[in-house]
């Protein structure tokens, strides 16, 4: 969850700035940073049960670590001239802490292999074909004269999306001027 709310407030930063002047010539700046901030709080809420969940094996761990410690420094302390307790107290709290940033460390990991799925993920995508199919490609003089007649035209951006064009019949004369205006760009002829 954090990454997929991180990858938002990037991509809602990135059209931010690649619009900002349009953003500021239609006087939108207020609607933009209310939208970064409804995001940033989107992405606080699951980054917190994150941070909670990659810290309690670290406490639970300094108790369990704490426990065997204070154990063993009693035991050490009633048996005199077994070993030195300085010593021991020593590699003791070393060794706890070696164990939490060993636990630290894999939680982190564990959570960070959700980019590489995400990669071989995006790695499965079909590539879309290239723009222009030499094999496809018609005669330089084509055409000379005619219309072009477009008959129940359905349009979407990806197989699994709603149609965004949907029965679209119409004709254009040969020689007519004319443009398509889309959601990214506008095209003419």
């Amino acid at each position: 969850m954090v990454g997929v709310w991180n990858a938002d407030i990037i991509q809602h930063f990135t059209e931010t700035a690649s619009g900002s002047t349009t953003i500021r010539s239609f006087d939108q700046e207020s609607r933009f940073m209310e939208t970064n901030l409804e995001l940033i709080n989107a992405y606080q809420q699951p980054n917190l049960y994150h941070i909670g969940a990659m810290s309690w094996p670290c406490f639970r761990l300094d108790i369990l670590s704490l426990v065997m410690f204070a154990f063993a420094l009693v035991l050490l302390i009633t048996l005199p001239g077994v070993t030195n307790p300085r010593l021991a107290v020593m590699y003791g709290r070393t060794l706890n802490m070696l164990q939490e940033d060993v636990i630290f460390t894999l939680s982190n990991l564990e959570n960070k292999i959700v980019y590489v799925e995400r990669i071989l993920q995006y790695a499965c995508i079909p590539h879309e074909p290239p723009p222009i199919i030499e094999a496809n490609r018609p005669d330089p003089n084509w055409p000379s004269c005619g219309e072009v007649e477009i008959q129940n035209l359905q349009v979407r951006y990806a197989p699994h999306l709603a149609h965004v064009l949907c029965g679209i019949t119409c004709t254009f004369n040969g020689g007519a001027k004319i443009g398509i205006v889309g959601r990214t760009a506008v095209v003419k002829f």
